[in-house]
């Protein structure tokens, strides 16, 4: 025999009560719908939290593809500009070496035995660079190929040869700057306007009537005229000394000095920088001398040597 259920429902304020029949049947048929629906609602729950789950690692590839397409456009930026830069410096580097003379075979750089690296580098011709630029060309149109470990290992190597590059330039510049200093400390002009009066060599002694080497070259002009040193320098000496009279001597360095004899006056100060075609003095007859003129000599290691050699003509 079946029997019937009530539930009975109280309220929090048990104003009213509130009872609902159930026949034993339907309980039976409502508890057995529960427990076949136990399952379903099991593999509903699961299904839900596998879907998130999916969501949620969509969306986090999603994002990592996004940055990665960012950084792969923003490393692909940078190789263009390294390699705009690279061609540039590869041209001044070339042009420089032309302009001065220097051969960049034998230029070496850095301590220790030579690397393959370096040398591939440093033999790099307009083709290597053309290469460069159509590696660029492939990763901007073959996707499929690109990887970041690619273009990482294109930019480091870019970043060498930038390296190196810049110590070529490095070096061409110092040894530039060395062959203008060498250019600088030349005497290629003469001290003064005038006339030649006595050249270097062996001459009869004006004072004393005997042969004599000339150590130098004698300028006769107008006294007070101004006298200019021939090349960049330093003053090492201004003064009077025996037989020159009022004299000024500059060290141009490498080994090279010119002297300024019988000058009426000195307008530089002993340690004293000058520059090519800066007045030191004045024209005048101080000392051993028979007139208005400027005894001009060059000496090289304390050598004198002929003036005239130097000057450009």
């Amino acid at each position: 025999m079946i029997k019937d259920y009530h539930i009975i429902i109280v309220p929090k304020d048990k104003s009213q009560t509130k009872s609902v029949k159930l026949s034993g049947f339907t309980l039976k048929v409502l508890v057995m719908a529960a427990f076949l629906s136990l399952p379903l609602l099991f593999g509903a729950i699961l299904s839900a939290l596998h879907y998130q789950n999916e969501l949620v690692s969509l969306k986090r590839q999603n994002y990592e593809n996004h940055k990665l397409l960012e950084n792969k456009n923003e490393l692909m930026d940078k190789i263009a500009g390294l390699q705009k830069i690279l061609s540039g410096m590869d041209q001044n580097v070339q042009h420089l070496s032309k302009v001065l003379d220097i051969d960049l075979e034998s230029m070496k750089f850095g301590l220790g035995p030579v690397s393959d690296t370096e040398i591939s580098l440093r033999n790099s011709t307009d083709d290597d660079l053309l290469a460069e630029v159509q590696f660029v060309d492939e990763l901007t149109t073959t996707e499929s190929k690109l990887t970041l470990n690619m273009v990482n290992k294109k930019l480091s190597e870019l970043r060498e040869a930038s390296t190196v590059l810049t110590q070529k330039l490095e070096e061409l510049f110092t040894q530039s700057k060395d062959k203008m200093r060498f250019v600088n400390a030349a005497p290629n002009q003469l001290p003064v306007d005038g006339w030649i009066t006595s050249e270097f060599g062996m001459r009869k002694h004006p004072i004393s009537g005997g042969s004599r080497m000339h150590y130098g070259m004698d300028i006769a002009s107008p006294v007070g005229t101004p006298v200019k040193t021939s090349a960049e320098g330093r003053v090492v000496y201004a003064g009077g000394r025996s037989g020159y009279g009022n004299l000024v001597v500059v060290d141009h360095g490498y080994g090279i000095s010119t002297l300024y004899a019988h000058l009426s006056a000195i307008d530089v100060k002993l340690g004293a920088v000058i520059k090519r075609g800066e007045t030191l003095g004045k024209v005048g007859s101080t000392g051993s001398s028979t007139g208005p003129h400027v005894h001009y000599e060059v000496q090289v290691d304390g050598i004198p040597a002929d003036p005239m050699a130097y000057v450009v003509k």
